[in-house]
């Protein structure tokens, strides 16, 4: 497996989660590709088309100013069908605790909008990252599109934004499609799949409400 930095590692929550899972198909083999984010069924012939006055885009808007306060997240990633890092948390305000697993290895962060700390081995520090940004789910608030599924009535709405690569820290000029699951009016998962050399990937995040609301404190080094 590629080695992991902080920058990798929000990466996989905040909606870039392309980046680190290209980077570790790169260094990962053996699994056939194949990954792809689930889609809602379609083809159920009690589907029926969303009406036309729904707009997908403010859906998904009032969806993320819904997580504003904070929110807490479970994140895996996979690479040709195998798990290869998980990530669970809390988003709290403008900060965010967590931890990471790959490859058998455990890290815990804090991250704040202007310094990231990990702990390894149960000693924390504070490390160098400029890319950690001020709203994480700010790259998300503009897609260049937003279509709504067909749903049965009553159940969750799908929605599949379209990005520029470099909205999610991505090479290359391809868009990228990242699909959102809203349960009633909350965004209650987003998923996003990607391929490279190395076979296909994808990131999957499931959105609760926080259980822990205390605020993120800096660890004391």
């Amino acid at each position: 497996m590629a080695d992991f930095t902080p920058s990798k590692a929000r990466f996989l929550i905040w909606g870039a989660g392309p980046l680190l899972v290209a980077m570790l198909a790169s260094s990962c083999s053996g699994n056939d590709p194949g990954v792809n984010a689930g889609q809602a069924d379609q083809s159920s012939a009690t589907s029926i088309a969303i009406d036309q006055a729904v707009d997908g885009a403010t859906v998904l808007q009032a969806a993320l100013d819904q997580l504003a306060a904070g929110y807490h997240f479970s994140s895996t990633a996979t690479v040709n069908g195998t798990a290869a890092v998980t990530a669970a948390g809390d988003r709290v305000g403008d900060s965010t605790r967590m931890n990471v697993s790959s490859n058998g290895a455990a890290v815990d962060y804090v991250v704040t909008p202007t310094a990231t700390w990990v702990n390894k081995d149960g000693t924390w520090s504070e490390v160098t990252d400029d890319t950690a940004p001020a709203d994480p789910l700010g790259a998300l608030r503009a897609p260049t599109s937003v279509t709504v599924a067909p749903s049965v009535a009553g159940a969750p709405m799908v929605l599949t934004a379209s990005y520029p690569a470099s909205a999610l820290s991505l090479p290359g000029d391809a868009a990228v499609d990242v699909e959102f699951t809203i349960d009633g009016s909350a965004l209650s998962s987003l998923s996003y799949s990607s391929t490279s050399d190395g076979g296909a990937a994808e990131v999957h995040t499931d959105i609760t409400a926080l259980v822990d609301t205390s605020p993120v404190t800096v660890p004391k080094i």
